[in-house]
Parts: structure tokens; C-alpha cells; sequence
């Protein structure tokens, strides 16, 4: 799955960039300062898989104490955002939130 997902990010930096080289042709720009632009803005792209990788809890998978030390709030604030995501989804538990949001087409 990452090589999948790191294959689709090589739109983005140089040498290969088609995605930043295509928007350098529409804007006129010059197709390497694009390139090397959008490396800098979608560097996160790359660092995020490893983040969920390192902690897991970052995709809300596991208690709520865990969730709430990855995301460094009060475990409340942790079963707050929780049951509002169940809440939005007419759901009763995590597992029943991702049969819906498959569903809906959300993921």
C-alpha cells in the first residue's frame, strides 16, 4: 500500500512532477520553481503515512486516553470529537462508522 501511495505522490516533486509541470504550463510559470514549490507544500504528503504508522491512535484507533495523548489534548476533548463523528454518522461504535462512511463514499 505505500508503494502504491508513494507511486501516486511522484506528481508532485521533480523530476518527474507532471502535476506541478502541467499547472507551470496553464500559469506560464516556470516549470521547475512550480515543481520545486509544490515539493514544499506537499512535503506532509510524505511524512503522514509514517505518523499513522508510529501512532496509530492519530486515525483514531484505540481508547480514547491513547487518542488523546497522540493528539496532546484532554481525553474528553478525546470522546468529544469521537462521538460526534458516530453522532454525524448514525452510528453506534467505530466499526459501524466505517461500514457507513463506505457507504456514503467518504473513504
Amino acid at each position: 500500500m505505500l508503494t502504491f501511495f508513494f507511486g501516486t505522490m511522484t506528481m508532485i516533486p521533480p523530476p518527474i512532477a507532471m502535476a506541478a509541470f502541467a499547472a507551470a504550463t496553464i500559469s506560464r510559470a516556470g516549470p521547475w520553481e512550480t515543481g520545486w514549490a509544490s515539493m514544499r507544500l506537499g512535503w506532509v504528503a510524505y511524512i503522514a503515512p509514517f505518523a499513522f504508522i508510529a501512532a496509530p491512535a492519530l486515525l483514531l484507533d484505540g481508547s480514547p486516553a491513547e487518542i488523546a495523548e497522540a493528539l496532546i489534548i484532554a481525553e474528553g476533548t478525546a470522546k468529544n470529537h469521537v462521538s460526534n463523528i458516530l453522532g454525524k454518522l448514525d452510528a453506534r461504535d467505530r466499526a459501524q462508522a466505517v461500514a457507513r462512511g463506505q457507504e456514503l463514499g467518504l473513504l
